[in-house]
């Protein structure tokens, strides 16, 4: 009998020790009165987006039961932080909101993030001043496309999005506003200078940042009217801190770099490229700006 039971107790640890981990869900969920160690489910939310993210599998969604601030999050896998109709912020005092990191991973394809309705703040305290002491509100180091729809970003040390990847890939900011940055409200800056980052600005609003939108050699800014129409510029620049002679409506353009225009009833779209040895912005095509 003794044998016996020996032999139920080691059958009980084998099949123990052989249980897969918990899986990781593909929808996970933050409250503001949630806890990091639940499991994100809906009825047990995490806290924060960090902790969610953990608790996601590879092309999941995070989404937001209620309103809360969420923190600063680093994104290392295909995302989506979708906070529709619930009001969602990160508070990023003296850090970066936002940080996409993706590595190429065969696991991993697409390697793409959708940020969806956030507020992303910088605001913090130096000493007795309330400031802005956020670094950068979202920045990108690697992926190969990243969505930014209906966010606001506001109040950071440096840029309000910037994208330094060093390989090509794809940025769409759209219905999205950046203010008071001290640096660009937008950087496309790709870090080895070699390969394109494409980036396309859809009903965008930069106001009382230093630069509008900042393109970096090697990249090729679009701005897109979209639903909006004649009267619904794709990006529009309010009080430009900064008059050099480089602007070109709120751009600041480096060599090699381009700018489109799509204007609404034209084919072809406008497009402005800087020129190191001439004026600052040699345009060509239909003259408007945005």
């Amino acid at each position: 009998m003794g044998k016996l039971a020996l032999a139920i107790v080691g059958l009980g640890i084998l099949v123990l020790s052989a249980a897969p981990a918990q899986a990781q869900a593909t929808r996970t969920w933050v409250s503001g009165v949630g806890s990091d160690a639940n499991p994100c489910s809906r009825t047990a939310p995490c806290k924060t987006f960090a902790g969610a993210i953990s608790k996601t599998f590879i092309n999941g969604e995070i989404n937001c039961l209620d309103p809360g601030g969420f923190g600063a999050v680093t994104i290392t896998k295909s995302i989506t932080i979708d906070c529709h109709e619930v009001f969602a912020s990160i508070l990023a005092s003296g850090t970066t909101g936002i940080i996409i990191n993706i590595a190429v991973n065969a696991n991993d394809p697409l390697r793409t993030v959708r940020i969806r309705n956030l507020n992303i703040n910088g605001a913090g305290a130096s000493g007795t001043i309330g400031t802005r002491t956020g670094i950068n509100g979202i920045r990108i180091d690697a992926a190969l496309d990243v969505f930014i729809e209906d966010v606001m970003i506001d109040g950071f040390t440096q840029r309000g999005i910037l994208d330094q990847r060093a390989a090509a890939g794809n940025l769409y900011v759209s219905n999205t506003t950046l203010r008071n940055m001290a640096g660009a409200g937008a950087a496309v800056a790709p870090s080895s200078g070699a390969p394109r980052i494409d980036a396309t600005f859809t009903n965008v609003l930069s106001e009382n940042n230093t630069f509008g939108i900042a393109i970096g050699s090697g990249a090729r800014a679009i701005r897109d009217p979209g639903g909006g129409g004649r009267h619904g510029p794709a990006l529009q620049q309010r009080r430009r801190v900064q008059h050099d002679g480089r602007f070109g409506g709120g751009q600041l353009l480096h060599q090699q770099s381009i700018l489109e225009q799509r204007l609404p009833g034209h084919d072809h779209p406008h497009r402005s490229r800087h020129d190191p040895d001439g004026p600052a912005i040699v345009s060509s095509g239909n003259k408007r700006r945005a």
